[in-house]
């Protein structure tokens, strides 16, 4: 058995996976067209994890990335941490953090110039399948939104406020009721 995988699945909070608009997409998409970008995206994350966990390290900076990189990984990057669809926003940051690695483990001048170069010039995942490409043309990085800021609060607190504020103003009424109907 594969506990890490287990233990994933357990602590897996399916709700916070895509916003009620995911839920539309995953309702009107086709089985076989999400099954298949699934599969697709799956399959390109695990390709850059071998990639960043294959090639070999020359640079203290491209060890740091390496680890942030396996970091970023257990906690986002895993296609195992989801179940129906994975967000856009994992593959685009996976692509920005192999490049940032590749960008950190060079040791010449030539090699970042052609690591730029291909990040800016080569195909990339949206040129192949024909959609026209999202990379910025001047870094080579695509656009991701930046995360939802941490509630000040958990989620609990607010239908705990509400009810208490709404039961104390039904004890408050109570009385009132009590001295304007009985003139007590």
């Amino acid at each position: 058995m594969d506990w890490e995988q287990h233990y994933r699945q357990l602590n897996q909070t399916y709700s916070a996976e895509y916003g009620f608009g995911g839920i539309w997409d995953v309702l009107t998409t086709p089985i076989e067209e999400q099954v298949a970008k699934f599969t697709m995206t799956r399959d390109g994350l695990n390709a850059l994890n071998d990639y960043i966990h294959r090639t070999p390290i020359k640079t203290s900076e491209g060890g740091k990335v390496a680890s942030d990189w396996s970091r970023w990984w257990d906690t986002t990057g895993n296609p195992g941490n989801y179940t129906l669809e994975i967000p856009p926003e994992v593959w685009d940051e996976a692509r920005n953090r192999r490049l940032k690695f590749d960008l950190a483990n060079v040791t010449s001048s030539q090699e970042k110039e052609g690591v730029i170069r291909v990040a800016t010039t080569g195909m990339s995942t949206e040129q192949m399948q024909g959609q026209p490409d999202r990379r910025d043309p001047t870094t080579g990085t695509y656009y991701v939104p930046p995360p939802e800021p941490v509630p000040t609060f958990p989620p609990w607190v607010k239908p705990v406020a509400l009810g208490a504020a709404a039961l104390g103003l039904g004890l408050s009424v109570v009385p009132m009721l009590r001295k304007f109907i009985l003139h007590v």
